[in-house]
């Protein structure tokens, strides 16, 4: 009977330590992408991705579209990494012509985005 008891004791202490160690794991929210350690929460990545907005809003003012809508979004993927996509809206950005257009792009494409990642896509919608 005490053979019982220390075995289901056993079972219990293994339980709370396997519970634990999930419980650490979703907490730090870490993610393992292509063999590297990936934190999407991070408050450095967090900074960084504001910092990155900043710069394109700044990039946005100088071209005349001050008011114009951007949203930055990431999806993240066990597989292929993380992915970023840079949304900018304004109705001017409608109106040019594909060559001033295509100039635009190509300056926000030169803002370099200080986090890892497998891809920043760069949509005017």
């Amino acid at each position: 009977m005490k053979e019982l008891r220390r075995h289901s004791n056993t079972i219990k202490a293994m339980a709370l330590i396997t519970l634990f160690i999930v419980a650490m794991i979703l907490v730090f929210c870490r993610l393992k992408v292509n063999g590297r350690e990936i934190s999407y929460n991070d408050s450095s990545v967090k900074a960084a991705e504001k910092e990155y907005v900043s710069t394109i809003r700044e990039i946005l003012q100088d071209e005349g579209l001050r008011t114009a809508g951007v949203s930055l979004t990431k999806v993240i993927d066990p597989e292929n990494g993380v992915v970023y996509t840079l949304s900018v809206h304004h109705k001017l950005i409608d109106n040019m012509d594909s060559e001033r257009r295509s100039q635009l792009e190509n300056r926000l494409d030169s803002v370099v985005l200080p986090v890892r990642n497998e891809g920043l896509n760069v949509v005017f919608i």
